[in-house]
């Protein structure tokens, strides 16, 4: 990310991995004017940051149960270590369902 004063103007810039190269990010993408200030370029690259993370897979309203439900098809493997897999992690789906995975750590078992 990149927040610059060029020729007059505050522009933004965000990495893209997919292109693997740096993008301009367009203030009226995120009903924004043109920032005029540091602070504004600033409020405009938090944004572009935010909506950039819940664009990620597995962010955003996912529960540890609807994780289970995707995994093995998002990560695929051969059949039987998929169901094998599913199986083991059941007791664990059936015990956490319905919470936030970010709201389980190893400390807490």
């Amino acid at each position: 990310m990149s927040v610059r004063h060029k020729t007059g103007r505050w522009i933004v810039e965000l990495y893209d991995p997919a292109t693997k190269q740096k993008r301009h990010v367009r203030p009226r993408d995120f009903g924004m004017a043109q920032p005029q200030n540091e602070r504004q370029a600033k409020q405009l690259e938090r944004a572009a940051l935010n909506a950039r993370d819940l664009a990620r897979p597995g962010t955003g309203e996912e529960t540890i149960d609807s994780f289970h439900a995707r995994w093995t098809r998002d990560f695929p493997r051969g059949d039987s270590t998929n169901v094998h897999n599913q199986e083991r992690t059941r007791a664990f789906t059936d015990l956490h369902a319905g919470r936030a995975p970010c709201g389980r750590s190893r400390s807490a078992r």
